[in-house]
Formats: structure tokens, C-alpha cells, sequence
């Protein structure tokens, strides 16, 4: 189960702001969503919906897990 999906990331958690993720936002969503059933142990997968709390950690790990994965450009400071 991925908690947080696309929309919800660019219209409620985003609110206007310029998106870290531009594509692929699924996939980093979903490895954050297994982040929190790894530090949740799984008391989230039986859930019907996920909270809005919940779904902005999603998103909020998603944007980490691009970052860390993204390498650094210093291209600009030359």
C-alpha cells in the first residue's frame, strides 16, 4: 500500500509550492510508505485509509528519498 498518491502530494502537500519530484513521484512514495510499515511494524496495512498525517510523511520521506538518491551538482559553483 502506498499512503500518499500524486494529487494528494502536488494540491495538499505541496500547496502551490514547486515539486521536489517531477516524475516517478509513485515510486519514491512507495519506498517511503515501506519506511513507515517498517517503523510502524505494519500497524498501518490494515488500515482503510490512510490520515492525513500519515500521508504527509509519505510525502515528506518521498522528497528525502529523491534527495538522497539524487547526486549533488556543484557545476554552478565553478
Amino acid at each position: 500500500m502506498t499512503y500518499a498518491n500524486e494529487t494528494f502530494y502536488r494540491e495538499s502537500y505541496l500547496l502551490g509550492r514547486k515539486p521536489v519530484i517531477s516524475t516517478g513521484f509513485l515510486f519514491y512514495a512507495r519506498q517511503a510508505s515501506r519506511l513507515i510499515d517498517q517503523y510502524t511494524f505494519n500497524r498501518l496495512k490494515d488500515a482503510s485509509e490512510a490520515s492525513e498525517e500519515v500521508q504527509m510523511c509519505c510525502c515528506e520521506l518521498a522528497e528525502a528519498e529523491f534527495r538522497r538518491e539524487r547526486p549533488v551538482s556543484y557545476t554552478h559553483l565553478t
